[in-house]
């Protein structure tokens, strides 16, 4: 009997991120919250599982990884603070970044500061883009500190537009 419960449940587990992976796989961008509303409380987790899933084609781990922007709380938090900082693919990192700020907010000013000071051009238009979108007087603040010192041009110009009316 143990062994068909632990069938049953690796079937429910597969089941469940096959569930998550067709939702992942029918969006260029990130589905809404209610895209997720039918796997309940275990979403997010399973958002987790296929964004760290090296099986898993990278644009459908970046969209997991921008997903969880959905799911605000301290767990999904540190682990988008981990992808951002040791994620082994660049684009991960990148929209880590962007779902911190899309996210928590101001609570993640210090990771997008720390990615407008990287030194991969990708990733400070990936903050920069970040702070466009959280559009608060602390984003507005960091966006103008940084554009002193930003020599892509590119970035400038998403840079000077944070904040603006």
């Amino acid at each position: 009997m143990p062994t068909a419960f632990v069938a049953l449940w690796a079937w429910s587990v597969w089941a469940a991120d096959d569930a998550i992976l067709d939702v992942l796989g029918a969006y260029e961008g990130v589905p809404d919250v209610a895209a997720f509303a039918s796997m309940g409380p275990e979403a997010a987790g399973r958002l987790i599982s296929v964004a760290t899933d090296p099986a898993v084609p990278p644009s459908r781990r970046g969209r997991a990884v921008s997903a969880l922007r959905l799911f605000p709380t301290s767990e999904v938090q540190a682990f988008l603070v981990g992808q951002f900082r040791t994620a082994p693919e660049a684009v991960l990192r990148r929209k880590a970044v962007g779902a911190l700020a899309a996210g928590f907010g101001d609570a993640a000013l210090n990771e997008v500061g720390e990615a407008l000071a990287s030194t991969d051009v990708q990733m400070r238009a990936a903050a920069a883009h970040a702070l466009l979108a959280m559009g608060t007087p602390a984003a507005a603040a960091l966006a103008a500190e940084r554009r002193l010192v930003e020599p892509a041009g590119h970035v400038v110009s998403v840079l000077e537009r944070v904040g603006a009316p």
